[in-house]
């Protein structure tokens, strides 16, 4: 029973991963509507700064979001969308036609953080074998009022 447990839980933690979060202005979110060479983008890949001015590497799989002013998160694929002259952003791929107005003004950049996710994970086997060795310890001691 236990190791089935610990083997869950050591899944789950590993399922789990944290994030490092980057905004871009609202000109490189622009750029990043279509791969263009003479913007800098080669391959499906181009570098933008981030409001912070940390260098990212944008690529075809790179988390990208928009956020809503009312909170809601929007994920949307990198050269796969367009922002409209009518003041709306199309991502056909995902469904969506959502009014730049009512977009927070920055869009989100998010990346796999190593060491928090290592870190995540490293908790969680520590827990486990915390409760696997309580239970060794524990074993063969009589409890709940039992003779």
């Amino acid at each position: 029973m236990i190791k089935s447990v610990a083997l869950i839980v050591l899944t789950s933690f590993t399922l789990v991963s944290c994030y490092n979060t980057y905004y871009i202005s609202v000109d490189n979110l622009k750029t990043l509507q279509r791969c263009e060479q003479d913007k800098g983008c080669q391959n499906n890949e181009i570098t933008l700064n981030s409001i912070e001015n940390e260098p990212l590497l944008i690529k075809d799989d790179t988390k990208l979001f928009v956020r809503s002013k009312g909170g809601k998160n929007y994920p949307i694929t990198p050269f796969n969308f367009k922002m409209t002259e009518q003041g709306q952003l199309v991502a056909s791929d995902r469904d969506y036609l959502l009014p730049v107005s009512d977009l927070e003004e920055n869009g989100e950049v998010k990346y796999v953080s190593t060491f928090k996710t290592a870190g995540l994970i490293a908790l969680g086997v520590a827990a486990v074998t915390g409760l696997i060795i309580a239970v060794i310890v524990t074993s063969g001691q009589k409890s709940f009022g039992g003779d």
